[in-house]
């Protein structure tokens, strides 16, 4: 074709205006020129296809095109369709590229005849700045740091499977003909686009070649950091993976599409499970948790294990639990892993699986002051145990956690008890709570509720921690503590009933590291859940603070 472009850049753009102008400038600064750059307005309601209309105004290689909303997808999709150029490059609005990461790509893919050439991507915010000289920015896959650390021409992706880590189009150079050979186009309307896309580019390039350079700058924004979850997300992303199991079977690639199931695993667990049992209600978690388990069905425990590559420790413990549907486990593990409650919610079995990646977990958690390796240790080896928590006690900075500040406060609290007999027995006040005081919504919550309004005349108070997604709800009782508060510790010295969905080692904090001080208190639990035959291990050995279990059928 006459007078084509080297390089065509496809960028999406939605209410950007506070990013466009840089994102806009960084590519008409590179160092390669030869580029037209397709500029997709998706229906934005800010300034942004003003900005674009400008530039496009001004730069006869700007090209300009408008839609109705309809997500990022269908706007690449209208970018290809009128993309001219020999190659394919795609940039975020919001994102930029270092002046040099075109002639670098461009050179690579004529010399090797390349259907496909990947560099670095590395993100900043406004704390982590990308400028040169600034060492504060970072690369955002962690692959990238230790497979791309010379060119590596013609390589395939059965050479180097960890490159389906990497699901981004945007540090990408595509060769236009493989995408018109093979009809490859995203999906519209879908959150998972990019898997879909990259996935069928990294099975049916015949040549990849690696570049040991850092050739896209990610914006990470605040916002998308603090944005609620979706359960659609999951739905989207858990779907389109599904569905590329039919592609590398008919490539003979069987092995390669469970090294993509992992890491799209990986990704779900990591950072987004905890935004799931943070900001979403019970029965949301467990359906997001069940559709994240259609994607372990496609591969086994062994997989799971095996894959210190692959997976974090912290990956492995969430993948597992999920895999033998200890979703209870998963939320007190996740929302306060060092109470250690969660390892009294689950079966023997899991445990024994749990162990190992446990132990890494704890020894990573340990080195930055954050978990104690030593309270894990403590039932199989008492000696470690003990020796980890006497140095635990002894770091500041773990002696300043408002638990141990709450411990404190019980302890002061002592003599005052013993002086006004407030730690009678019979004193008539109930603390009850769930999930380790984390949330509002379950058996002790609905309990509770229940008491204040056909009872209220009864000293029964919430314990909950500050800052749960379920604040709003228990607002309108009076009779709501936050946990491990000044009020917290009061009551727990004076109460005769402790009621809870978990072990008791939030509402009860100071008698986990000091039994001694455990009063005769009535503990009771609440089943949170129906066991029907599922095995269960209510016993004085493993739950020594039950008085009372309350459980829903005769088979429990």
């Amino acid at each position: 074709m006459k007078n084509r472009p080297a390089i065509s850049t496809i960028i999406p753009v939605y209410n950007s205006e506070l990013y466009l102008h840089e994102c806009i400038d960084s590519l008409l600064k590179q160092s390669f020129n030869d580029i037209e750059i397709l500029i997709i307005d998706d229906g934005s309601t800010d300034s942004s296809w003003e900005i674009i209309q400008k530039y496009a105004s001004q730069h006869k290689n700007i090209h300009a095109f408008r839609q109705e909303r309809k997500r990022q997808g269908a706007a690449r999709n209208l970018g290809l369709s009128h993309a001219q150029g020999e190659f394919i490059s795609f940039v975020d609005s919001d994102d930029m590229l270092p002046k040099d990461s075109y002639h670098a790509m461009h050179t690579l893919a004529i010399k090797h005849d390349s259907d496909l050439v990947t560099g670095i991507k590395k993100s900043f915010n406004k704390q982590r700045r990308w400028f040169p000289g600034r060492k504060s920015s970072w690369i955002t896959i962690p692959e990238h740091k230790e497979f791309f650390t010379h060119t590596q021409p013609n390589v395939h992706i059965t050479d180097l499977p960890e490159l389906l880590v990497d699901i981004s189009v945007c540090n990408k150079l595509i060769r236009s003909t493989l995408l018109e050979q093979h009809k490859i186009r995203f999906v519209e309307d879908s959150a998972g686009e990019d898997i879909d896309f990259m996935a069928r580019l990294y099975v049916l390039a015949k040549s990849i070649t690696i570049i040991p350079q850092v050739i896209y700058h990610y914006c990470s924004r605040p916002s998308s950091r603090t944005s609620r979850i979706q359960p659609s997300f999951f739905k989207d992303r858990v779907r389109i993976t599904e569905n590329l199991e039919s592609t590398f079977l008919a490539e003979g690639k069987s092995s390669l599409y469970h090294v993509l199931v992992l890491s799209e695993l990986r990704k779900l667990v990591r950072n987004r499970l905890s935004k799931v049992i943070k900001q979403l209600a019970y029965d949301e978690q467990i359906t997001i948790f069940k559709i994240i388990g259609r994607l372990l069905k496609k591969i086994s425990e062994k997989n799971i294990s095996n894959s210190e590559i692959l997976l974090s420790p912290l990956a492995q413990i969430r993948l597992l639990m999920l895999y033998h549907e200890e979703f209870d486990a998963l939320i007190a593990f996740t929302s306060q892993p060092e109470t250690e409650a969660f390892r009294y919610l689950l079966d023997k079995q899991t445990k024994e699986q749990l162990f190992s990646p446990l132990i890494s977990y704890y020894l990573e958690e340990s080195k930055s002051g954050k978990s104690s390796l030593g309270l894990f240790l403590h039932s199989k080896y008492p000696i470690v145990g003990i020796l980890s928590q006497i140095r635990k006690a002894l770091s500041v900075r773990n002696i300043l956690t408002k638990r141990n500040l709450a411990i404190i406060y019980y302890l002061l609290l002592q003599p005052y008890f013993f002086l006004t007999n407030k730690n009678k027995s019979n004193s008539g006040i109930w603390l009850i709570d769930e999930r380790v005081s984390t949330s509002a919504e379950d058996n002790s919550f609905v309990f509770f509720n229940y008491l204040k309004k056909n009872h209220p005349s009864m000293d029964v108070y919430y314990i909950i921690y500050k800052n749960s997604p379920d604040i709003a709800r228990v607002k309108p009782f009076k009779s709501v503590v936050f946990q491990y508060s000044l009020k917290h510790a009061f009551l727990l010295g004076s109460a005769s009933i402790l009621i809870s969905t978990d072990r008791f080692s939030s509402l009860a904090f100071p008698f986990i590291q000091f039994p001694q001080l455990q009063r005769n208190t009535h503990n009771v639990f609440l089943q949170h859940g129906v066991g029907g035959n599922k095995t269960t291990t209510y016993s004085k050995t493993n739950y020594p603070y039950f008085k009372q279990v309350i459980v829903s059928n005769t088979i429990e």
